[in-house]
């Protein structure tokens, strides 16, 4: 006889619910409530529509190439090697925390070596019913509720997630080739927004070597008054005009420069 604890119960209407062996993805009989059943815990299931298609996917990806953050002409450079879609599980607790009120926090269901994913923003307007039409396209999970509800234990929440949801998010990962290095990028299908980890960004050496020249300049412009103020009073006031009119002049070609620099790789 089946136990009390191998029931499995839809959590909207109270309706036991009697999967196929095997059948994780339910549809309530009574109220039609979309629920996923994770070791015989029951949550409600939600999906995200995708509002981009592949075109639309890599269009996202290039225009987010083509922005200052990676090396000049990224978008010009880089070879598209593959696109690939599915509905990527992820857990979905809406929680109280210490002193900040309520907020969303997500953690994949499933590995995926993009984690920057977690800071993906999704409202609960975007919630759908999940529906078995979705099935080939949606990843089953393979990180236990168990688990995510221990990862949650380093957030510092206030009791128990106030709602705690499986959502499946559209997403596009996108690998491509630049300099005989393969990366990888996910372009979030709801929203167009990509993420990745590591890409070809621009090198910091030159940032330095801007700052630290700015740096020098101003701080020798500085000390032009306190040199001065050895000599007496009436010097340090034509030393402090002076030093600020050396700072306007230099503020210009210094300006250009940075700019130059920002424009190379």
């Amino acid at each position: 006889m089946e136990s009390e604890q191998q029931k499995s119960y839809c959590n909207q209407c109270g309706t036991q619910v009697q999967p196929y062996e095997g059948q994780v993805f339910i549809t309530c009989p009574f109220c039609d409530s979309s629920i996923y059943i994770d070791e015989n815990q029951v949550v409600f299931h939600y999906y995200v529509s995708p509002a981009l298609d592949a075109d639309g996917a890599n269009a996202a990806l290039f225009r987010w190439m083509s922005d200052s953050h990676s090396v000049k002409d990224l978008d010009q450079q880089a070879r598209r090697l593959s696109t690939e879609f599915l509905f990527l599980p992820i857990w979905y607790f809406r929680v109280k925390m210490a002193g900040n009120g309520e907020t969303i926090l997500l953690k994949p269901a499933r590995a995926i070596s993009v984690t920057e994913l977690m800071n993906l923003k999704i409202s609960a307007s975007d919630l759908l019913p999940y529906h078995r039409d979705l099935g080939l396209e949606a990843a089953l999970p393979s990180v236990p509720l168990e688990a995510a509800l221990g990862w949650l234990t380093e957030k510092k929440i206030v009791g128990v997630p106030l709602e705690t949801f499986l959502v499946h998010i559209p997403i596009f990962i996108i690998k491509y080739n630049y300099q005989d290095r393969i990366y990888s990028a996910v372009v979030e299908a709801g929203t167009g927004k990509v993420f990745a980890n590591f890409y070809p960004m621009k090198s910091e050496g030159a940032y330095l070597r801007i700052a630290g020249l700015v740096a020098l300049i101003y701080l020798g412009l500085a000390l032009i008054p306190v040199l001065a103020a050895l000599f007496g009073n009436n010097a340090t006031g034509i030393a402090i005009l002076i030093s600020a009119v050396l700072a306007g002049l230099a503020f210009v070609p210094l300006f250009l420069l940075a700019k130059r620099t920002a424009g190379k790789p």
